[in-house]
């Protein structure tokens, strides 16, 4: 039985991983680029700031308080 469980197992990219992958990376760094960077200490990039405000989006979040709860309540999850 253990078998087949792990034959069953998810093995593809999730949904949002792959309508992230649509998102073109290097036309946003190259946009992101000419604009002066005033965020350099922060640990949060800009990819990953873009990438949760779609996350929220998509949910129907109402808020960013409540965006803000949901990724500090499953960090480990939503690491981008």
């Amino acid at each position: 039985m253990s078998s087949n469980l792990i034959e069953d197992m998810h093995t593809e990219y999730y949904i949002f991983t792959q309508v992230a992958m649509f998102l073109p990376r290097r036309q946003f760094w190259r946009i992101l680029a000419k604009y002066p960077d005033k965020t350099q200490k922060w640990n949060f990039t800009h990819w990953n700031h873009l990438l949760t405000l779609i996350f929220g989006q998509l949910i129907g979040v109402t808020s960013l308080r409540e965006l803000t709860y949901i990724i500090l309540a499953h960090p480990k999850v939503y690491i981008i």
